[in-house]
């Protein structure tokens, strides 16, 4: 049965059991600087650090425990890690947000809670990265291009890297043609928004799960999606909101979201969004 454009981009509900099979293990106190409140208070951020829920009340208790402040423990710490050589990109990586527990805390609790998501709705990690249906679709397409070395001449590949030649990015992109061969189009900007919004749900989804796994940096989106949101950028342009408060809700929208601020052609957009001359009321 052919899927309509609401089924295959709505966000689906959990239905996995969101417990922890494994709890993380506490990583072990170790003796750092030297000093003694300070090596206690970088063991914190690190359990702090681990987004183990089992953990986390533990590591708050202990916070409160240490005497030393945080501004001072990482003053303390970035002496360290400079007498003991450390190239001064590291002391900046290995100093960054220690001096504020509040606030890991509160990225931990969102980790968490992410976490949570991924397990109600996948089942576990590994699931998060099996295709949807919507990339099903899209692999079917002749214009997909499952090649990382597209646009490559024999010569480039053996050498492993290539100068000039073109934008092979661009090429995909335009051989792509927003996969509307396998997909099927949105017809009104609420459709629009959806699907954007459960592509970018996806990549959480896909973040959290990296993260879970142990990667501390996330994967970049898949180019077929970038492309695929390419083109749903343009449909923002070109589709005439329903009504009056169709129109409202996609501004909203805009304003309430990071799409504003990267959409390239955000003026023609507000533009469609705007005329209401040409909204049939």
């Amino acid at each position: 049965m052919k899927l309509t454009h609401e089924q295959l981009f709505t966000i689906p509900k959990p239905s996995h059991s969101t417990e922890l099979a494994t709890i993380k293990p506490l990583p072990k106190q170790e003796k750092i600087t030297g000093n003694k409140q300070v090596d206690a208070y970088l063991w914190v951020m690190r359990v702090i650090g681990l987004n183990e829920p089992a953990h986390l009340p533990k590591a708050e208790k202990a916070l409160e425990k240490i005497t030393i402040t945080p501004k001072e423990a990482q003053k303390v710490y970035e002496e360290y890690l400079y007498q003991a050589g450390a190239h001064p990109f590291q002391v900046v990586f290995g100093i960054m947000g220690i001096d504020n527990p509040k606030d890991k805390i509160k990225k931990a609790r969102e980790a968490i809670e992410k976490a949570k998501q991924v397990r109600g709705v996948f089942g576990n990690y590994d699931n998060a990265f099996e295709d949807v249906e919507a990339e099903k679709l899209i692999k079917s397409s002749p214009n997909y291009i499952d090649d990382p070395f597209y646009g490559w001449t024999k010569k480039e590949i053996k050498q492993g890297y290539r100068k000039g030649g073109g934008d092979i990015e661009k090429e995909k992109e335009d051989k792509a043609k927003g996969f509307v061969d396998v997909l099927p189009n949105p017809e009104t900007l609420t459709d629009v928004v959806r699907e954007m919004d459960y592509w970018n749900w996806l990549y959480q989804m896909r973040s959290s799960a990296e993260k879970e796994m142990g990667y501390q940096y996330a994967g970049e989106q898949a180019d077929y999606v970038y492309f695929r949101e390419r083109w749903l950028e343009t449909q923002l342009q070109v589709i005439r909101p329903i009504d009056r408060e169709e129109a409202k809700a996609i501004w909203h929208w805009l304003r309430n979201s990071e799409n504003m601020e990267y959409l390239p052609e955000r003026d023609d957009v507000i533009d469609n969004l705007i005329d209401y001359s040409k909204i049939n009321n």
